[in-house]
């Protein structure tokens, strides 16, 4: 059994870097990585549901840019919310 990804925040970068390379491989897509604060944003993130939800974000997030990083422009807002202060 493992804790949610919640619990397991200093998993989020290897685990994101992982769905990216796969994701721009099936995709055909040049990203490469993630600008720094699309993954302040992601480790901010409470993902309810859980590494699904991660995959299936950083996917869409792959087929959208059309840049070699991925940018908080391609998050969805709930995710980006998740580093704004108050």
């Amino acid at each position: 059994w493992l804790p949610p990804l919640r619990q397991r925040r200093e998993d989020i970068p290897s685990l994101a870097q992982f769905f990216l390379r796969r994701s721009a491989e099936q995709h055909g897509k040049p990203v490469k990585g993630f600008a720094p604060d699309a993954m302040q944003s992601l480790i901010a993130h409470s993902w309810p549901g859980n590494v699904r939800e991660l995959e299936n974000m950083i996917e869409r997030a792959v087929v959208m840019s059309a840049h070699d990083m991925i940018t908080t422009e391609f998050l969805p807002l709930t995710v980006k919310e998740s580093t704004s202060p108050g």
